[in-house]
């Protein structure tokens, strides 16, 4: 947490039409458990967005899976709060893909979720 991780790349997978653009920095500022993330993400509705998370390089992959393992190990998912939106960084497990009612996946899913105002 606030610390340099790894750099990713972002792939849109569906929900809201035309995102916000996501910030060329993601600062992990907290964890949260996945049943926050999942009410979170019932009350945007059609607003959320879903994103998928990829290394950007090989040299990245070992920090990425390390993000991964600690969540995991923590029973927590990311969170990432900016001016205008949530981000949720969810590992790709089964268990919390179910929870989120998402297709398997390789990925770590990015719930991008506006915040209003």
């Amino acid at each position: 947490m606030g610390e340099f991780c790894c750099n990713i790349v972002a792939n849109f997978v569906k929900g809201k039409e035309s995102p916000e653009s996501l910030t060329t920095k993601l600062q992990i500022d907290q964890r949260t458990k996945i049943d926050h993330c999942r009410a979170h993400m019932e009350r945007a509705g059609q607003l959320a967005t879903v994103w998928h998370f990829s290394a950007a390089d090989r040299k990245d992959c070992a920090a990425y899976d390390a993000l991964c393992d600690y969540f995991v190990e923590k029973q927590r998912v990311g969170l990432v709060q900016t001016p205008n939106y949530y981000i949720y960084i969810v590992p790709p497990t089964e268990k919390y893909l179910k929870e989120l009612n998402l297709p398997a996946s390789n990925f770590v899913v990015g719930l991008q979720i506006p915040i209003k105002k």
